[in-house]
């Protein structure tokens, strides 16, 4: 019977991410129910709260959140994406290039509203290209979230490698190859765009320098943890503090970047999650799922991809999946698959958030475009449909 109440919890977690409750909250009286649902007291339910906030990986989520956001904080008033963005547009020559690679820059920072800020430049960039609003707000949107997949700034990327228990630089890698794909399978967005001739770049040099600068600090995290295994924890105020000096920022500046730094709501929306995850596992409810769905036949491939499908098409948000869905591929995985299983999982599950209409970044791009629903939507499906498809080739290779 508490497998239907169950169900009948995560129901209501979509139905109330879509009234717009504020994901945080709904996390928090989604674990609370799934508590009561397998009889846990709600004393033991207050200790677990404080437990899950106290806990190192807890708190190396939401330090590493802090640290996210005060890198962009400093990045921006450095000049250094300004410094980015007018690189990319001045180093290209390439109508088409410059329209996918400017969303794909700001999403290397995974800002709140960040197709919002992306949707601008893209306009820009498009005058005097024949690309419809549909064309413009599936490119601005799609090329947004290429970095999705591997890039440890992205919350849902901290979330996997806490709950998969694996070093950031073996997830990276793990996940680095669907970024290419994705960047690659972009391509049927762009090839019906008619390509102008090409244009030869303006002081083609100094654009490059910019582009270079400009990435250098997330260039220097990626290397740091990927090749040298430096914590994420050292390596990006390791950055910050070299780009704040080396740029020579106003002392005037450090308190409001420590403000923006503490990000409340996006800290809490994760810690909400991991209180989530925690309750999961410690009420057993993790275990009776996986019996339930098991006894009915279904395989690794419903946990793997079906379920983190659904869940990050119902809700639009990649945390959810993460949350509900790894705890159960690491429970019915062997040693063997666990990590292609998680990766098609992953794939899975930020599939789902790209081709459901409640992606807040997609709500965005066809309101700036005044573009055409479904049409803009549609224009997603086949790059990301072979996306998921390398997944699959992925696990059925490995």
């Amino acid at each position: 019977m508490s497998i239907f109440l169950d169900l009948a919890v995560l129901a209501l977690m979509a139905v109330l991410l879509w009234k717009g409750v504020q994901m945080g909250h709904v996390m928090v009286i989604c674990a609370v129910l799934f508590g009561l649902v397998h009889r846990v007291h709600p004393l033991e339910l207050a200790k677990l709260l404080f437990a899950s906030l106290l806990s190192p990986s807890t708190l190396t989520v939401l330090l590493t959140l802090v640290f996210i956001t005060m890198l962009e904080s400093v990045m921006r008033e450095a000049g250094l994406q300004n410094s980015l963005v007018e690189g990319l547009k001045e180093a290209s020559g390439n109508d088409r290039f410059t329209l996918a690679s400017l969303p794909a820059v700001i999403g290397l920072l995974p800002s709140a509203g960040g197709a919002r800020f992306s949707a601008p430049l893209v306009a820009e960039a498009a005058k005097g290209v024949a690309a419809n609003s549909e064309q413009k707000a599936a490119i601005n949107y799609y090329y947004r979230h290429i970095f999705e997949y591997f890039l440890p700034v992205y919350p849902a990327t901290l979330l996997a490698v806490d709950v998969l228990g694996i070093p950031m630089s073996r997830y990276m890698a793990l996940m680095f190859p669907f970024t290419v794909v994705s960047t690659l399978a972009g391509f049927f967005l762009l090839k019906k765009i008619p390509a102008a001739p090409k244009q030869a770049a303006l002081n083609s040099s100094l654009a490059k320098k910019k582009v270079l600068v400009g990435l250098l600090p997330i260039t220097a995290v990626v290397v740091l943890v990927v090749f040298f295994n430096v914590s994420i924890l050292l390596a990006l105020p390791l950055v910050t503090a070299g780009t704040f000096f080396y740029y020579r920022l106003s002392g005037r500046l450090i308190l409001p970047i420590l403000k923006q730094s503490l990000a409340w709501r996006l800290l809490y929306m994760v810690f909400a999650a991991l209180y989530l995850r925690d309750v999961l596992l410690n009420s057993g409810s993790i275990e009776q799922m996986t019996a339930y769905f098991n006894s009915l036949g279904f395989g690794h491939a419903f946990f793997a991809v079906i379920l983190p499908f659904i869940i990050g098409f119902l809700t639009g948000f990649p945390i959810p999946a993460v949350t509900i869905v790894l705890p159960l591929v690491k429970a019915v995985a062997s040693p063997d698959n666990l990590l292609v299983l998680a990766a098609l999982s992953m794939v899975a599950n930020i599939s789902g958030t790209m081709v459901t209409p409640l992606h807040l970044c997609f709500i965005m791009s066809i309101e700036h475009f005044s573009a055409d629903f479904a049409g803009s939507l549609r224009k997603v499906f086949l790059p990301q449909g072979l996306v998921l498809l390398s997944a699959f080739l992925y696990f059925c290779l490995f």
